[in-house]
C-alpha cells in the first residue's frame, strides 16, 4: 500500500507587515503535528467588521470566488457572472470592473483564475486559448498577451516576473501539480508531480476553486493529498502538518468519480483549502468534516492553536475563507432570508451596524466579513 510520508519542517516565521508588502525571513523551526492539538472552547477573535460593497450598473457581483488584498483595495473575481474582476476600495466603494469576454485581441474566452501585481496591473487566465493576459491598470485597452502552451487551473505572479501554474493538465489528466512558467525565455519547469500519480485528481471533487493562497504579494501553494504547504520556485516545504488522516491511493481510487462519497467521508482530510499569512501569523483552514477547522500559528505566544467558527455567530453562518487583509481573514455572506434572519438576532451591534443590516435585501451585493484574531 502506498501512503504519504510525512517529514519535519522548518515554519518560517516573519516580522510584521502590512497589505502588500513581503515580510522579511528569519527563520525558527515548528513541527505541527495536528493530531495532538486539541480543539479550544473559543475562537480567537478579537473583532469583526462588515464591509457592504458598492452596488452599481455595473458592480453587481453573482459570486466571489477569490478575493486578493493589495494596494489598500479589494481585487474581487467572479467567476459565475461577471467571469472577470471587480476592484472596490478599502471602505468597499466601487472602482472598475474587468471582464472583456469574446474572441477579439485583449479579451479571453474561459477565465480559470487572476492575480494583481504591486503596480496595481490584473492577469487574468484563458484557459481555453492556453495565455495570461495582463491589464495595465486594469485597463481592458492597454493589454499584453502571454502564452503559456499549458491548459492549467490556477497561477500566481511570482517577484521575479514568472508564472507559477497549478494543476496543469493533458488529457485529462494531471501532468504537474505545480510548475514555473518564465515569459522572457519562454522555458517550463515542473515543481511539483502529483503525490499520487495512479489516482485521477481530476475525478475527485475539489473543496476550494484554488490552491495558490495570495497574502499581499506573497502566494502559498497546497499540494493537495500531502501535508505540505510551499512557497512556489522553493524546493522545500514552507509549511507541513503532520496527520495519520491524509488518504491514501487505495482509498482515492474507490472515490473517482463519487463526489457525495467523498462529501460524506468525515475520516480523513480532504483539503487544506487555505492557508495565509497577516501581520499576527499565520492561519491554515483544514477541512475533514462539513466545516472546516483552524490552524493559527501566532508570532507571538504559546504555539499553535486548534479551533472553529462555526460558534461565532456575526459569521452568519459562513465559515470559508475567501482571502485575508495585512490583519484580517475575510470571509463573505451573500443575502439570503436565512442570512438576514441570523443577522437581525445579532445582538451588540454598533449603530452603522445596524443600519448596514437594515439597508441589505435581495439586490445588494455581498457583505465582506473581516475578522481580526488576537496577538
Amino acid at each position: 500500500m502506498k501512503t504519504i510520508h510525512t517529514i519535519s519542517i522548518t515554519l518560517f516565521i516573519s516580522l510584521l507587515f502590512s497589505c502588500g508588502h513581503s515580510p522579511q525571513e528569519p527563520a525558527s523551526p515548528l513541527t505541527c503535528d495536528i493530531d495532538s492539538i486539541s480543539r479550544a472552547a473559543e475562537a480567537p477573535v478579537d473583532s469583526i467588521r462588515y464591509l457592504p460593497l458598492e452596488l452599481t450598473d455595473s458592480s453587481l457581483i453573482g459570486s466571489i470566488d477569490k478575493i486578493i488584498c493589495l494596494n489598500d483595495k479589494f481585487y474581487i473575481y467572479d467567476q459565475s457572472f461577471h467571469k472577470g474582476v471587480l476592484t472596490f476600495d478599502k471602505s468597499g466603494r466601487f472602482l472598475q470592473a474587468l471582464h472583456p469576454l469574446g474572441q477579439g485581441p485583449g479579451e479571453y474566452l474561459h477565465p480559470v483564475d487572476f492575480d494583481v501585481d504591486s503596480e496595481g496591473n490584473i492577469y487574468i487566465a484563458d484557459n481555453e486559448r492556453q495565455r495570461i493576459l495582463k491589464y495595465e491598470k486594469g485597463n481592458p485597452k492597454a493589454y499584453e498577451e502571454i502564452a503559456t502552451g499549458r491548459y492549467f487551473l490556477n497561477f500566481a505572479l511570482t517577484e521575479e516576473g514568472n508564472f507559477v501554474l497549478g494543476d496543469v493538465y493533458e488529457q485529462g489528466r494531471l501532468a504537474d501539480k505545480l510548475a514555473v512558467y518564465n515569459p522572457r525565455t519562454q522555458t517550463y519547469e515542473t515543481l511539483l508531480q502529483p503525490a499520487l500519480p495512479e489516482v485521477n485528481e481530476m475525478k475527485i471533487l475539489k473543496t476550494v476553486s484554488h490552491y495558490l493562497f495570495k497574502s499581499g504579494r506573497k502566494t502559498y501553494y497546497y499540494h493537495r493529498f500531502t501535508p505540505h504547504v510551499y512557497q512556489p520556485e522553493r524546493k522545500e516545504p514552507f509549511a507541513t502538518f503532520l496527520s495519520s488522516r491524509y488518504y491514501t491511493a487505495e482509498s482515492l481510487k474507490e472515490l473517482e468519480g463519487k463526489s457525495a462519497a467523498f462529501l460524506t467521508d468525515t475520516k480523513h482530510i480532504k483539503d487544506i483549502n487555505g492557508f495565509y499569512e497577516i501581520s499576527q501569523g499565520y492561519v491554515c483552514s483544514i477541512l475533514s468534516s462539513y466545516l472546516p477547522d483552524f490552524y493559527y500559528i501566532p508570532r507571538k505566544g504559546n504555539g499553535i492553536r486548534r479551533f472553529g467558527l462555526e460558534r461565532e455567530k456575526r459569521l452568519l453562518g459562513n465559515v470559508m475563507l475567501k482571502g485575508v487583509t495585512d490583519r484580517a481573514l475575510i470571509f463573505t455572506a451573500s443575502y439570503t432570508d436565512a442570512n438576514a434572519q441570523k443577522a437581525a438576532g445579532l445582538t451588540g451591534l454598533s449603530a452603522d451596524e445596524r443600519e448596514i443590516f437594515s439597508q441589505w435585501n435581495a439586490d445588494s451585493n455581498p457583505i465582506l466579513i473581516l475578522v481580526y484574531l488576537k496577538p
